[in-house]
């Protein structure tokens, strides 16, 4: 069982790059997942992104992606979702989670898509299992997966057991 990442688990000069002041006791989640994103960024060695970069301004937009590398039109989001049990149930909720939250997001990255960016969204739990700098590391060094390393550990039951998936990629543009 892994425990949750509190702001004593980054380093104070990181924080404070970050506007984090030493007197703040309480980082919300999101930007405690959003710096230890940034942290493995570093940790990699791969180019230091803008963070909240606003684009489509020539749209009249103010919309920011969370991390951006405008060199090579790559931006990345962390999706934060918020689960609740509500009388036994769960619920999600949050921004993102709502209509009109979930409608202004496909705007927004649909719009991205036009003006050529090519966004990578994944969710916090992705961040911490280092999913998201894995996958971002690939888009930054142009590679494309295999069928091989697409369907890693991926069988298709109607074809046989150990037959691996027929997808076909092709060339990414």
């Amino acid at each position: 069982m892994s425990r949750r990442l509190r702001a004593s688990d980054i380093n104070p000069a990181v924080l404070a790059a970050a506007g984090v002041g030493a007197g703040e006791e309480k980082l919300s989640r999101a930007k405690l997942i959003a710096q230890k994103f940034a942290d493995q960024v570093a940790a990699r060695g791969l180019p230091e992104p803008e963070r909240e970069l606003l684009f489509a301004s020539e749209l009249g937009r103010r919309w920011r992606f969370d991390f951006a590398w405008p060199d090579h039109k790559v931006a990345l989001e962390i999706e934060g979702l918020v689960v609740m049990r509500v009388n036994g149930e769960l619920q999600v909720k949050g921004r993102h989670a709502s209509i009109t939250g979930f409608k202004d997001d496909c705007e927004k990255y649909a719009w991205a898509a036009v003006l050529g960016w090519r966004v990578l969204r994944f969710e916090q739990s992705q961040v911490k299992s280092k999913f998201a700098i894995e996958m971002l590391e690939r888009v930054l060094a142009g590679v494309t997966p295999t069928k091989q390393t697409a369907c890693a550990g991926k069988r298709d039951k109607r074809r046989g057991a150990g037959a691996p998936l027929p997808l076909d990629f092709g060339p990414p543009f």
